[in-house]
């Protein structure tokens, strides 16, 4: 299975979309160069301190949606969190 999320269009442009594994990792790392190299959850605001939709729980089988108008939040190839400033638009799921 594979998640492709699409963060909403931000002042005319659409940023790239995150494909990830169901483990959280995040592909096409030929771009992302280990700048996020996993999904670690959402949360429902920039300025929220906590992660209230961890990886772990969502379910895009069950629930595809449930993280559309959050933002995500990755980890990099440091250790580092970051959350991405589009909140999500879109989640399509592939097997």
């Amino acid at each position: 299975m594979l998640v492709t999320l699409q963060p909403r269009e931000s002042a005319g442009v659409l940023p790239y979309p995150f494909h990830v594994e169901p483990d959280g990792a995040i592909t096409r790392q030929d771009f992302w160069q280990g700048k996020a190299v996993a999904v670690i959850g959402f949360a429902s605001s920039l300025l929220a301190s906590s992660i209230e939709l961890p990886w772990f729980k969502y379910d895009p089988s069950q629930a595809p949606d449930a993280p559309v108008g959050m933002y995500v939040v990755t980890v990099d190839s440091e250790g580092r969190w970051g959350t991405h400033g589009s909140p999500i638009e879109t989640v399509r799921v592939r097997d």
